[in-house]
């Protein structure tokens, strides 16, 4: 190898051993600050919300208008 290939890998594997020490620092616990809740009807009822948006539609001859 030359001398400019050997200075790129010592260059990465010093980059690399830095960032696996500081992996720490980088990588923190997440805290959470707020807390909420949903009911079963915000997560399941996707189909009584289609037929809602559905049922708000009117067809006159070819158009269909919601």
């Amino acid at each position: 190898m030359d001398k400019y290939t050997k200075f790129i890998l010592t260059v990465i594997a010093v980059a690399m051993i830095g960032i696996f020490f500081k992996v720490e620092k980088i990588i923190s616990p997440a805290h959470a600050i707020e807390s909420h809740s949903h009911n079963a009807m915000d997560i399941y009822d996707l189909g009584m919300a289609i037929r809602m948006a559905v049922n708000k539609c009117t067809i006159s001859h070819d158009i269909i208008m919601c």
